[in-house]
């Protein structure tokens, strides 16, 4: 139709209109963020790989408070409150190697958002902070909660959905410009 009007207001019988549509270039922060993995599923895979860290030794610690079976504390002749001290040291240093581990894979997968040293500083931070303060949580919980099943899946549910949701919301605000630097 629009061929035909053309055609009459030129008074050229074999003018024709030709079009092609063609991509516009990415910019340079949709091809950067394109190359990087999907913040998302890391957010999922590591919420859920500490949640399960966290839930198993909350069981541990849970049936040795609820049975009063404290194994290595009678062997070794410890006070109870060095024995508990010593599990909770031992665990710290379990979540340091976990944070070096979820860190490497992180910075190994380039996300885009951790290029600047500052970024990656406050990545380990949140990760060790994340981490440190749910071993506090899981030893917190052990006291309440006699059933160690019900501890691990509680610490299981708990963990995993802060988890994820704080991950998310600040992958969230990485989206919002006026949240940027």
């Amino acid at each position: 139709m629009n061929q035909q009007i053309i055609r009459q207001a030129s008074k050229k019988p074999n003018l024709k209109i030709e079009t092609s549509v063609g991509n516009l270039p990415l910019s340079y922060y949709l091809r950067v963020k394109s190359k990087s993995p999907d913040v998302s599923i890391l957010d999922f895979i590591y919420s859920l790989a500490i949640a399960v860290f966290a839930g198993v030794f909350t069981t541990y610690i849970s049936t040795e408070r609820n049975t009063k079976a404290k194994h290595q504390q009678i062997v070794s002749g410890a006070s109870i409150y060095s024995y508990w001290l010593s599990n909770y040291v031992f665990e710290f240093a379990k979540v340091v190697l976990i944070g070096g581990i979820i860190i490497s894979c992180t910075l190994l997968f380039d996300v885009e958002g951790l290029k600047e040293p500052e970024e990656q500083q406050l990545f380990m931070l949140l990760v060790w902070g994340y981490l440190l303060s749910a071993i506090s949580f899981c030893y917190f919980l052990s006291f309440f909660i006699e059933n160690s099943n019900k501890v691990l899946s509680y610490v299981i549910q708990i963990l995993f959905v802060a988890g994820y949701m704080g991950a998310s919301s600040i992958s969230g605000f990485r989206l919002i410009k006026s949240t940027y630097k």
